[in-house]
């Protein structure tokens, strides 16, 4: 439950058009939950590759996704428990390491990465 309102709320900040001081409140929040319940930590560390079968033989580009990523959380779904948040990743942190704002910027580089001790 706790690994879908994560998605869902960095979700809505990369597509739903949110300023960054709400951008700013949500990867503090999302932060504090990954923090305080280590069982959604692999939604930060997971890495999903989506290759296509004529991707396979090419040595050059072993991790290419072609930017792609295969996303198998489930937005539409009412019931948190059935969003298959746990076999995702959080992507939309990547998307707002790329934000225009240097604050969000950074503070989405840092989610998920400290430690218990803070």
């Amino acid at each position: 439950v706790i690994a879908s309102f994560c998605k869902r709320l960095c979700r809505t900040c990369v597509c739903g058009g949110v300023p960054p001081s709400g951008s700013l409140f949500v990867l503090a929040l999302v932060s504090n939950l990954l923090r305080r319940h280590g069982e959604c930590a692999c939604l930060v560390h997971r890495h999903v590759y989506n290759k296509s079968s004529k991707d396979k033989g090419n040595k050059k580009n072993d991790n290419d996704d072609n930017g792609m990523i295969m996303d198998v959380f489930d937005n539409e779904t009412n019931d948190p428990a059935k969003s298959r948040a746990l076999e995702s990743s959080l992507w939309e942190l990547d998307a707002l390491e790329k934000h225009y704002h240097p604050a969000v910027s950074a503070l989405a580089k840092t989610c998920g990465t400290e430690d218990n001790k803070t």
